[in-house]
C-alpha cells in the first residue's frame, strides 16, 4: 500500500498537475500575504485562462500564443479588481466578488458556451510523453516562480509586502499604496490566469465550472506549505507555496486511488481546512509566530 501511495506520489502526472496549480497558489498566496487583499477573483481569472486558451487553439494558432494573452486577461482582471476597491471604493471582499460574477459571464460568452474541446488539436503539450510534459512543466514553472522570486528581491517587491503589513508606513513614504495594490493584484491574476491556460492545455478542454472550489483547494495547499515550511524569505515562501500544492493534488490522487467520488474531493479539502486552521492556531499559542507576509486569517 505504502509503495503504491510513494509511485502514485511521484507520478509525473501528479508532479506536472501540482506544479501547475502551484503557479494559481502562487498568485493566490502574493494577494493574500504580500497585500493582506483576499481577492475572490482567483477562481474567475482561472477559468479565463483556460477560455483564452479554447479561442486561441480553435481557431489554429500557437498555443504559446494563448500563454502570452492569459497573462495579459489575469492583469486586466487584476488591475479591475483592484480599482474597484482603490477608486470606487468597495470593499475587498465584494470587489472580488462582482468581478467573479462578471467573469462567468464573459468566459461564457468568449467561449461561446460552458465548455470547449480542444484534445485533438496542437497545444503546448502535443506530442510529448509523461515525462516530456512533466519537463516543460517545470521549466514554466522555474520561469514563472524565477521571475516572481526577482520582482520581490527589489525594491518594488519590498513596497508590496510593506503594502500589506503596514499600509501607514508605505503612506509615511510618500509612496501611492493604490498603485502598489493596482500593479500587485495584476501580478497575482496573470499568474492564475497562466495557470489556468497551461492547465486547459494539459487537460485539452476548457470548462466555465473548472474553478470551482479552487479558493479553498488554494487555501489549503498554502496553509500545508507553511506548516511544513515555516516561509521567511521568498525563496521560502515559494517552496512552501510548492510543496503545498503537490501534496494537495497527492490528496486528490488518494480520493481516486482509493474509489472515491471525484465530487466528495472538494468537501475532504474543505474538512481539512478546518482541521489545519484549528490545528496551527493552537499549535502556534506561545511560540513564535513570524511567517512571511500578512496574517489575513
Amino acid at each position: 500500500m505504502l509503495d503504491a501511495l510513494g509511485v502514485l506520489f511521484l507520478s509525473p502526472n501528479i508532479l506536472s498537475q501540482g506544479l501547475i496549480l502551484s503557479l494559481a497558489v502562487l498568485g493566490f498566496s502574493i494577494s493574500l500575504r504580500l497585500l493582506a487583499y483576499a481577492d475572490l477573483t482567483l477562481e474567475g481569472s482561472f477559468v479565463l485562462g483556460g477560455v483564452i486558451a479554447s479561442m486561441i487553439i480553435t481557431k489554429g494558432m500557437s498555443p504559446y500564443i494563448a500563454l502570452s494573452l492569459s497573462l495579459v486577461g489575469g492583469m486586466l482582471t487584476g488591475i479591475f479588481t483592484a480599482c474597484l476597491h482603490c477608486y470606487a471604493k468597495i470593499n475587498k471582499l465584494l470587489s472580488g466578488i462582482i468581478t467573479l460574477t462578471i467573469l462567468y459571464s464573459v468566459n461564457l460568452r468568449l467561449q461561446n458556451g460552458s465548455n470547449s474541446s480542444f484534445y485533438n488539436l496542437t497545444t503546448a503539450f502535443s506530442d510529448l510523453t509523461d515525462i516530456g510534459i512533466l519537463t516543460k512543466v517545470v521549466v514554466f514553472s522555474l520561469l514563472a516562480f524565477s521571475i516572481i522570486a526577482t520582482i520581490l528581491y527589489t525594491r518594488y517587491g519590498l513596497l508590496l509586502r510593506a503594502c500589506g503589513e503596514n499600509v501607514k508606513i508605505i503612506q509615511r513614504s510618500g509612496h501611492n499604496k493604490n498603485v502598489l495594490i493596482v500593479s500587485g493584484l495584476a501580478i497575482s491574476n496573470a499568474l492564475i490566469c497562466f495557470s489556468g491556460s497551461l492547465f486547459s492545455q494539459y487537460f485539452g478542454f476548457s470548462d466555465v465550472s473548472l474553478g470551482n472550489g479552487l479558493i479553498i483547494s488554494s487555501l489549503t495547499a498554502l496553509i500545508i506549505g507553511e506548516i511544513i515550511i515555516r516561509p521567511r524569505t521568498v525563496i521560502t515562501f515559494i517552496c512552501a507555496v510548492v510543496i503545498g500544492s503537490l501534496v494537495t493534488q497527492f490528496i486528490y490522487s488518494i480520493c481516486l486511488y482509493v474509489n472515491l467520488n471525484p465530487s466528495d474531493y472538494k468537501g475532504i479539502v474543505g474538512v481539512v481546512l478546518i482541521v489545519l486552521i484549528i490545528v496551527r492556531r493552537y499549535a502556534s499559542k506561545g511560540k513564535d509566530t513570524v511567517t512571511f507576509g500578512s496574517e489575513v486569517f
